[in-house]
């Protein structure tokens, strides 16, 4: 799948607008790990595309020229907390 893309410094995810059902496309950094993509959000649960999420689970991820259809986990959603660390 993605796995030969992880190199890739940015991902395209493709949201239904929670109110519009416009399609909305954010830049994103992300990591791939076991066949999942995983996104995070600077601006927590007040972006966006988090809330066209919660509203829409179903989303388009592009990374290269490589789209392919996916839904967000929800019981991950709710209980992970990520952490980042600096290592410089």
């Amino acid at each position: 799948m993605f796995e030969r893309l992880t190199n890739e410094d940015f991902a395209y995810l493709t949201t239904t607008g929670r109110r519009s059902g416009r399609a909305h496309t954010v830049e994103i950094w992300f990591a791939f790990r076991d066949g999942r993509v995983y996104l995070l959000s600077g601006g927590g649960d007040r972006a966006d595309w988090v809330r066209n999420l919660r509203k829409n689970p179903t989303v388009r991820v592009r990374i290269d020229q490589d789209w392919r259809d996916g839904k967000r986990l929800s019981g991950w959603a709710r209980t992970a907390l990520p952490v980042a660390i600096d290592l410089s």
